[in-house]
């Protein structure tokens, strides 16, 4: 299938690669994302406060990166219980 193989001839990574278990393969991956889902909220809260200051735009920057803010402290203390 055009959808398993990559442009140089290679097979990625498709569904049914999956072990015969897909729902120890499922919530493998639903930990990593709960590892690292802290992270990218920080980065654009930083990122909407910088924009916040040197834009001209009608996008409130500010409420965007306190929301931003707020689900970093969420996913944080998530991302904490992996850390222990």
């Amino acid at each position: 299938m055009k959808i398993c193989v990559d442009n140089n001839g290679k097979r990625i990574q498709c569904i049914r690669d999956l072990s015969i278990d897909r729902e120890i393969s499922i919530n493998h991956l639903l930990n990593e994302i709960r590892q690292f889902a802290a992270f990218p909220h920080l980065f654009w809260a930083i990122w909407s406060f910088e924009h916040a200051e040197i834009t001209q735009t009608n996008f409130d920057h500010f409420e965007y990166a306190f929301d931003r803010l707020a689900l970093y402290y969420y996913w944080k203390s998530e991302m904490l219980k992996y850390l222990n």
